[in-house]
Parts: structure tokens; sequence; C-alpha cells
């Protein structure tokens, strides 16, 4: 094992920020957390040993490039919605690694991804989301194709988020708003 403390030492700003945050929760007791933040700390846990461990001094002893500076504001700086799409997490990632070594290892999958669940909401309420919509008159009164939001509408809730997909939501909520306040077009 090698020390790492330039390691860290490099990680500036909001990202040492984070890493000394979820540091501190590692190190505290799960007891003095309620059942959901414990449950976020024992997966921070989990998660954690892929990246580094901690010695009794709490001194870091193996740092991954996976966290060094210019990776992580590499992937902060990349939309959301280009980071997964219907079946891969951290999919950019992968694409490049697959690209670079032609191994069908990166394409593996060790846990369930939190993409599959946004997925599966969005695909089990494509319709309610379609009918809302449609029934509150926004897309006529905003002139939006039919045809062009059903695309959207599919293309986001069934094969991967695009930047259209913020869009999407705020129409939905605001013909939500518009139909529990019974505002007509």
């Amino acid at each position: 094992m090698t020390d790492s403390t330039d390691d860290v030492s490099l990680v500036k700003g909001k990202y040492k920020d984070i890493f000394i945050k979820n540091m501190a929760a590692l190190r505290q007791k799960p007891a003095m957390y309620t059942l959901a933040k414990d449950e976020h700390i024992s997966t921070m846990r989990l998660a954690s040993a892929q990246f580094f461990s901690v010695d009794i001094r709490n001194k870091v002893n193996i740092f991954t490039p996976f966290l060094f500076k210019n990776i992580v504001q590499h992937h902060v700086s990349l939309p959301v919605y280009e980071l997964f799409n219907q079946q891969y997490d951290r999919y950019p990632m992968r694409f490049e690694a697959f690209s670079r070594y032609g191994s069908d290892i990166f394409w593996k999958k060790s846990k369930r991804s939190s993409s599959q669940l946004i997925f599966r909401i969005l695909s089990e309420k494509c319709e309610n989301i379609a009918n809302a919509i449609e029934q509150s008159g926004l897309a006529d009164a905003m002139n939006i194709n039919h045809s062009e939001l059903s695309k959207d509408l599919y293309e986001n809730t069934r094969v991967l988020l695009t930047d259209r997909l913020p869009y999407l939501i705020s129409l939905y909520r605001l013909a939500k708003y518009m139909q529990i306040h019974r505002i007509n077009i």
C-alpha cells in the first residue's frame, strides 16, 4: 500500500469538502442517524472500499485514480443525462474503456444501477405523462408538435435521457398543477 497524502492534497474546493464530509460520516456511529441515513452510510462504506482504505489512525492509505481532481472535474462537468442510459450507469467511462481496450469486462455490472430505477419509473408513467400534457392543452397552446413530443417522451422514458428531459418534466409539472387547480386553457 502506498501513502497518498499528496493525492488527497490535490483535491480542492467542493470536492475536498465532499470527501471530508464523506470520511466524517463513515467514522461516525450509524446509530446516531435515521434508518434512511444509516442505509446511505452503509452503502457509502461498501462503495468506499473500492476507492480507499483508512487505517486505525484514520489515514488514507489507498487512493484510486477515479477520485483524482481531473477525473472528478471531468465527470462533474458532464450533463447528468449523458452519464447513463437504460442499461448502463457510468456509460461514457465504460464506452471509453471498452473502445480503448476492447474487453467486454467494462460492460459487466456488479450492482443494480440507480439509472434503472429512473427508467423504470419513467417508462411506467410514460402514458400518464403524455395524457396529462395532452389533456392540459399546453402542447397546443405552446405550439408543440405532438409527434415530436411523443418521440421525446418515448426516447427519455425508454431509451436514454436527453437534454430535453428537464423541459418535459417542467411541462408535466405545469400540466399537473393545472389539473390540480382546475385551470383550463
